[in-house]
């Protein structure tokens, strides 16, 4: 039997309190409808994310580690975020591992501006890079490519923050964009970054590099990469609860009216990547033919070969096929068959067993910020002749989910 509760994130609405949030994928219209999410978000969002104990590669419902990257647009989008690779966690390209416990290391104390990546001493490589400007990620052995000029990169500061222990974290997160390669010893052996951390850096701070938007992708708004979750669940850090604020989001504050915050009263979509995985195998024994963006119905599914498959799945987790080509998410299960939201490309039919795949689960939802005035706004000057702000365009402006 499939997982009883679907995952699912919610931007929720401001002045609701997230405890109260708490709908399975299947119930996603109550949060609508009660209006605790999609509409009149905060312009630094809470995103909360529901059930997210269902979405692992086995048919166990609990905590695992995880890693959660977002990006906010304002136009449409319905894949994953910038740069996902099928032999990366995300779009991280340093360390070069799919490992969540390997991190890059500062390599002496240095200014707060500035890390030191790589020391010619050290031989762990996957680990331990330089970086030289090239369109080419990987342009020779233990270096590692920038294409500044084409691409935006971003590096974290230490995304193993959290100290089950105590329930504090143990170091503060620091999420800023690289701005240059720089040098200490060696021309490459070090990166500058924008906004620049609270002090000096420590030796052996730990940190990621993510391959960001296209320069040309103008519509993303702000963007977070590598935050982790909490795998011993003492807190809900950072795949259940995320705040869309510095210092652990960027914001290209050149797209918006005021800086560290999103635009009031606009609509955007809200993507999230939660990479808990490398890749795993679920058994198909048939799947009907999707045309791209066809919806999953009693007549267009997937058939897994069996319940032991079937148990390892949930409503609103998302499907890969061999190749990391996302398929789409789960949004009904009945028995062993499994429908898709809708197919993300054409899927052709067949009856001969075959294998997809999970260990990631991408969303992207809609929703609209709240409008900066509300309600009645006073005359406090001569008379007292108070108004009340209506927006007639508010009621035919519609959020919801792909």
């Amino acid at each position: 039997m499939a997982k009883t509760n679907g995952v699912f994130t919610y931007p929720v609405s401001s002045g609701v309190n997230d405890a109260d949030v708490v709908s399975s994928y299947a119930n996603t219209g109550t949060e609508f409808s009660n209006s605790r999410a999609f509409k009149d978000v905060s312009v630094n969002p809470v995103l909360k994310t529901t059930h997210v104990t269902s979405e692992t590669v086995t048919s166990s419902v609990t905590s695992v580690p995880s890693a959660i990257f977002t990006e906010i647009r304002k136009g449409p989008h319905a894949t994953s975020i910038s740069n996902d690779a099928a032999d990366k966690i995300g779009n991280r390209i340093l360390p070069t591992t799919t490992s969540l416990t390997d991190y890059g290391t500062n390599k002496e104390i240095t200014p707060s501006f500035k890390i030191k990546v790589y020391d010619s001493n050290v031989s762990a490589a996957t680990t331990n890079r330089k970086f030289v400007y090239s369109t080419t990620d990987d342009p020779a052995t233990d270096t590692l490519g920038i294409d500044i000029e084409n691409y935006d990169y971003f590096i974290i500061l230490n995304p193993e923050i959290f100290d089950s222990s105590t329930q504090t974290n143990t170091q503060r997160p620091h999420f800023a964009k690289v701005t240059a390669i720089t040098s200490f010893d060696s021309f490459g052996d070090g990166l500058e970054f924008a906004p620049k951390y609270t002090g000096p850096i420590p030796k052996d701070t730990k940190f990621e590099v993510f391959k960001g938007p296209a320069k040309t992708d103008t519509d993303v708004m702000a963007v977070s990469y590598g935050l982790r979750g909490d795998a011993d669940a003492s807190t809900e850090n950072y795949d259940v609860l995320n705040l869309v604020a510095t210092p652990t989001f960027y914001f290209y504050n050149d797209r918006l009216e005021q800086d560290d915050q999103l635009d009031y009263m606009e609509k955007y979509t809200l993507t999230r990547l939660r990479w808990f995985n490398t890749l795993t195998n679920i058994a198909i024994t048939e799947v009907d033919t999707h045309t791209q963006y066809q919806e999953g119905s009693s007549s267009v599914l997937f058939t897994t070969t069996g319940s032991s498959e079937t148990d390892k799945l949930c409503e609103g987790m998302s499907i890969f096929n061999s190749s990391n080509v996302y398929l789409g998410n789960i949004k009904e299960i009945d028995s062993n068959d499994f429908q898709l939201d809708f197919a993300r490309i054409a899927i052709t039919g067949t009856s001969t067993n075959f294998n997809v795949q999970i260990g990631k689960g991408i969303s992207n939802n809609v929703f609209r910020t709240e409008a900066k005035e509300k309600g009645l706004i006073e005359n406090r000057i001569g008379n007292r002749l108070d108004a009340v702000l209506i927006d007639s365009f508010k009621s035919n402006r519609r959020c919801g989910y792909i």
